[in-house]
This record gives structure tokens, sequence and C-alpha cells, in this order.
């Protein structure tokens, strides 16, 4: 889209203006490491991207593939982080939820826990490690969430009770959805050391939905819901489906929009396609990106949203020449 001079230049002192609400004590603005769960390698030349984002499934745990992708990332200087998911031993991977959480605090999962621990604590740098996440989500798409929150909240402790003797310099988080329940299932000050929160968003859905929210305030409503713990707060997974124009109104300098709030220390973005259906006719959103210019900050003025039909309206925040 062609842009007018004197547009630009407007749209460039409102970037300096909304910078200035992430500043630092020393005045810089904020900017939040950037990350990625990238298992298509689409990203694994850029140099922007800090963290590695992995899932591990613990009943079908590779030690030796999870070597490799350690190997990877440290070649490529980026920080590990790990996702544990306690499925059951079923052949549908679900079957037997009822007594998953129970199975696990009777050790009947101890064997996985000190497999992958054993595995995390190899790593000669700090490992961030999230179990079990999302537990608030009630849409049966995990077997260990809406589970009895007590239960859960036990069979949290009990896996970092066990894996951080094996992973003494891993930092654990606790990542849930960001639904208004979240609260009740919070383990405790002693057992997280982040907390990790997740944002996906797709524009036909917003469009027929008529949610008009930009990023800033879709997170930012998942923000207030933690910020109260006092703890360091990663977007854990982020992604976007949309035109061009929607992608860049969400992406670009989301490091900077996102470091205007309290304490956020990381956003990992999921560059793969969604593995949940969505409600029809949405099916799986491809969130995939090619490259992490899309987080750069592009010159932009009209907003990716309309508002049914209407003229677009202006959005310039994180805005400003490449």
């Amino acid at each position: 889209m062609r842009l007018e001079l004197g547009l630009v230049a407007f749209a460039c002192a409102l970037l300096a203006a909304n910078l200035q609400w992430g500043a630092q004590a020393d005045g810089t603005p904020a900017r939040p490491k950037l990350g990625a769960y990238d298992p298509h390698d689409l990203l694994k030349d850029e140099r922007g991207i800090a963290i590695e984002h992995t899932f591990v499934y613990w009943q079908s745990f590779d030690p030796d593939q999870y070597e490799t992708f350690v190997a990877n990332a440290t070649r490529r200087d980026r920080q590990v982080m790990v996702t544990v998911e306690p499925w059951t031993r079923a052949a549908n991977w679900k079957d037997g939820r009822e007594s998953l959480l129970k199975d696990i605090l009777t050790g009947g999962f101890d064997k996985e826990i000190k497999s992958i621990c054993h595995a995390i604590g190899a790593s000669a740098a700090p490992v961030m490690v999230s179990w079990g996440h999302e537990m608030d989500e009630q849409e049966g798409r995990y077997p260990w969430a809406n589970q009895e929150p007590e239960t859960y909240k036990n069979a949290y402790k009990y896996f970092v009770d066990r894996c951080r003797p094996l992973a003494p310099k891993a930092r654990f988080g606790w990542t849930p959805k960001g639904e208004e329940t979240l609260g009740a299932y919070y383990p405790g000050d002693a057992y997280v050391d982040f907390i990790g929160l997740t944002l996906f968003d797709v524009q036909s859905w917003n469009l027929d939905h008529r949610d008009w929210r930009r990023f800033e305030e879709k997170f930012g409503s998942l923000h207030a819901r933690v910020t109260n713990y006092g703890k360091p707060i990663v977007l854990a997974e982020f992604g976007v489906q949309g035109d061009d124009q929607y992608r860049d109104a969400w992406l670009s300098c989301a490091q900077e929009r996102i470091g205007k709030f309290d304490r956020v220390e990381a956003i990992v973005y999921f560059n793969d396609r969604e593995t949940w259906r969505w409600p029809k006719p949405y099916g799986q959103p491809d969130w995939r990106i090619a490259s992490s210019d899309f987080f750069q900050c592009h010159p932009r003025t009209m907003s990716a949203l309309t508002q049914n039909g209407s003229q677009p309206t202006i959005d310039v925040s994180g805005s400003s020449a490449r």
C-alpha cells in the first residue's frame, strides 16, 4: 500500500509515543525476547530468534530426538523451552483421563518423569519447562485439563518436585489457557518461575463474530488475569491467520508492543498448522510464517480490521519505517 509521506511521519511520531509506554527504568523501550515453535525449520536461519520451543509427549519421549533438538538450538544460540504433555498410555492418548492425575500421584508415571527430566538436566544452559499446559481449557482437548483443581495442582507439584533434583537449572512455568477459572489451578509461588499464556487469532473468526479487538487488547485481558502473581510472563503460544495486512497489523513491532505490559519477558510464535480443529467452518488454521521479518516494525497506517464495510480506521500502534 502506498503511503503519503506526511502520514508516514505521523505514524512514526505516534510510534515513539507508544514505545514509551513500555520504557524500562533506564528509559529504553522494553523488548521481550522472540521465540518460536518451528518444527519444519522455516525459521532455522533467523538470527532474531532467541528461544526454541518444543513439545514432548511423555508417553512416547525419545531422548535421542530431544538431544538432537537441544544441539540444534544451542548451535543457533537459542535457549530451549519445553512443554511436557502428560498424555495417558491409551492408544488414543486420552482414555483413562479419570485416573490420569491420580496415577501420576501414585508413581504411575515416575519412569516418564525421570527420563524427561534427566534429558532436560543434561543441558548446560537453563531450560524453560512447562508441564500440563492449558489445564483450564474446557473443550476436552487434553486429558489433564478441566480436572479437579486441587488434584491438578498436586500432580503439577509432584512433577516439579521430582524434576528439580534432576534438572536443577530448569525454570518451571505454569501455563494456563487464560480462562477466568485459571486461578483455581495456580500451584503456588514456590512452584512457578514464570507464567505462560496462549493467544491465537483468526481474521475470519473475528469478522464473523464482530470482534474488533487488537493484539494489545486481547493480550491485555489475559495479562490482567495473571499479573498479580508477580511472576515473569511469557506469551508461550502465539499465532495469527489472515491476509498479509491483517498479519502485519498483529505482528509488526509485536515485541515492542507487548513490552509495555509489566514483567513480559518473551513472546513465542507457534509456527505450524493448528493441531486442534476449530468450529466449522474454520478448520485447522495455518499460523506459519517464513521469516521473523514479520515482527519487525513496518510502516503501515490502515487497520486490518474493517467494521461492517465501513472505512478502515487508522492503526499505527507499533509502526515505524523499516
